[in-house]
């Protein structure tokens, strides 16, 4: 018979993983709108992009920040590999380096990454 507490710690991980994914989702997704506003307030798209890929940025800290090891090292360094040692994920200059205009650079910002490594969370969850 399985542990009950071996069971509630995984079903505990569970649930945190998946609260916490969910309010990072939310939160990328909320640049979205807060874009479209600074736009039509007047602000170049240059610096809504800048504004909101700090933003996002922040969001990524925060919640890398409440990550747990291992999957805070499984994040970092898939960001680091992707974006030239960013843990953060991609910067502004990053993405203009790489061709993004000022609009895909918003719309990036807006767009909630990183399916791949919930699977890969969602796989060591299981085999704990």
């Amino acid at each position: 018979m399985p542990d009950p507490q071996a069971t509630d710690s995984r079903g505990e991980r569970w649930r945190k993983l998946f609260e916490e994914r969910a309010a990072y989702v939310s939160e990328v997704k909320a640049l979205a709108p807060e874009a479209r506003e600074l736009l039509a307030k007047g602000h170049s798209q240059e610096e809504v992009a800048t504004i909101i890929s700090e933003r996002r940025r922040g969001i990524s800290a925060k919640y890398r920040d409440l990550t747990h090891e291992p999957w805070r090292s499984l994040l970092a360094q898939r960001n680091a590999h992707r974006y030239d040692g960013d843990v953060l994920g991609p910067s502004v200059a990053y993405l203009r380096s790489r061709g993004y205009s000022w609009g895909q650079i918003i719309e990036a910002a807006a767009k909630p990454g990183g399916a791949e490594i919930v699977s890969a969370l969602v796989n060591d969850i299981r085999q704990s």
